[in-house]
This record gives structure tokens, sequence and C-alpha cells, in this order.
């Protein structure tokens, strides 16, 4: 499913939306981006990664992530689904305290009735604008934005609990904690005193990704933060992110994000400076 509010935001968009529909349409790895996201579920059902967290969605909840914060979603086998996503950067906001207050807003939400009324008109109207794009659309996107987040911020104390604080949980968290280390699946096993063979199945069923893929995507993605924060040399955040070698960092980063890391710091400090 290609992500075409993504790509607007790319392209400059200080606030982007879409709807789409699917069916077996799943993430192949976690990512992040430098912008909000909020996940509105019309129809179906969905399962949400957030960094070590597992959650499922029904129609009429919602998940929001703040930037940076790891995240992937999946459905189950043949189970169709429909969803908005709005995207939107944090300058986005038009006042101090509305970022302050939505800076620990990521997780998964139930809306009340009311609420839930609200976002689906405000998402439907925010769908118009970005659809038939007027005169002025950011403008006033970014005042249904802001209506629709104070809305939500007067309700803020309906977040969903984590449905997985057991053992997949405590590895996702352990593999977090620990990504720079040598991880290794037997090593997994011995410490959560699980057998390899159930330690396997159980994460791939709670993740849709194996525990090797997981631990990959976890140090390219710390790696993707350190060469857009840092200015240290591609061969320090090999060795940070947990690889042995350079070569091999290469090679996974660009199976993972598309590009060499020496071409995304590039790409990522000319988006910079056209945002400056």
């Amino acid at each position: 499913m290609i992500d075409y509010a993504g790509i607007r935001m790319t392209e400059g968009q200080l606030i982007a939306c879409e709807r789409k529909e699917g069916v077996n349409d799943n993430m192949t790895k976690s990512h992040f981006h430098d912008f909000y996201e909020i996940y509105f579920l019309e129809e179906g059902g969905r399962n949400i990664i957030i960094e070590s967290d597992i959650f499922s969605i029904e129609p009429g909840m919602f998940a929001l992530k703040a930037p940076y914060v790891m995240h992937h979603s999946y459905g189950d086998l043949n189970v169709p689904f429909k969803r908005v996503v709005l995207y939107f950067r944090p300058n986005a906001l038009t006042s101090k305290e509305l970022r302050i207050a939505m800076e620990n807003s990521t997780g998964t939400y139930r809306p009340d009735p009311s609420l839930q009324r609200t976002m689906k008109e405000v998402l439907h109207q925010l769908l118009e604008e970005e659809n038939e794009n007027p005169a002025f659309k950011q403008e006033s996107m970014q005042s249904l934005l802001n209506a629709m987040l104070v809305s939500f911020l007067r309700k803020a104390n309906n977040k969903e609990k984590s449905s997985n604080k057991h053992l997949i949980g405590e590895v996702m968290d352990y593999i977090h904690e620990n990504y720079a280390e040598n991880i290794s699946l037997e090593g997994l096993a011995k410490k959560f005193y699980v057998s390899h063979y159930y330690l396997c199945r159980e994460f791939k069923r709670l993740t849709n990704r194996t525990i090797v893929q997981y631990i990959s995507v976890t140090r390219i993605s710390n790696a993707q933060r350190k060469i857009m924060e840092t200015d240290l040399s591609i061969t320090e955040i090999s060795n940070l992110a947990g690889f042995s070698n350079v070569t091999h960092f290469n090679r996974v980063f660009k199976k993972y994000a598309g590009i060499s890391p020496s071409q995304y710091r590039k790409d990522y400090r000319e988006i910079a400076k056209q945002k400056l």
C-alpha cells in the first residue's frame, strides 16, 4: 500500500491525510517519522505495535504516535479494514500549551460517542480539503486539526492499556534496551526460561515478524536517529547500533531503509535545509 499522505509530508506539507482500505495488507517493518500520526480505524480490526507494546483496535478507536516513536500495524489473516491516517508536524499546533500536552499522548484510545462523532466529522472535512485542494488548504486543515485536538485532549483519559504485558512484551523491551549488544535467539530463550521454538512461534504470532527481523529493525531505526541527530561517522554509528562491521551495517541498512546510510544522511540534510 503506497502511503501518499506520507509522500506529501516529505514534499513539505504541514498536514496530510488519506483514507485507505485493504485486506492482508501488513507493514513489513517498524518505522518512525518526524511528525505525528493519528490512525483512525473505520472498519475491521488491526493490531498496532508502538515501541514494545501491542494493541488491538476496533472500529471507532484510534492510535496516536508522536514523532520518532517506532510503530507498525498489521491485521489478522483475511480480515478487511478501512482507516484514515492523519499526519501533522509539531509546528502545526498553534500554541505552546497544545504542543506540550501532545508530547506524551502516544497510545491507543477508545473515544466516547461524542468525541468519536467529532473526530469522524473533522476527519471527513480534512479529507475533503486534501482531495479537493482548495485555496488556503493547509490553513483550513490546520484550524480543523487544532480544534479536533483540543476536543481530544479534554477527554484524553481513555488511553487503552497494552494487551501484551507478558513474555513477548518483556522480550521486546529487552531488545529495545540492549540492541547494541550481541543478542541471540538462544540467549533470549535462556534468559526468559522458554524454549527456542516457543519463543519464536509466540513472537511471530504476536508481532507478525521474526525476532531476527525485529532486532535488525530496532538497530536500523536507532541508527537512523543517530544519522539525523548527530555528526558521528557512519562507522561510529554502525558500532553504536550493534553491528560488528560497517559493511554488514550498510547492507542491512539498505535492506530496511532502501538507501545507504550516507545517502540517508545526505537526503535528510537536504530536506532540513528546505524547511529553514
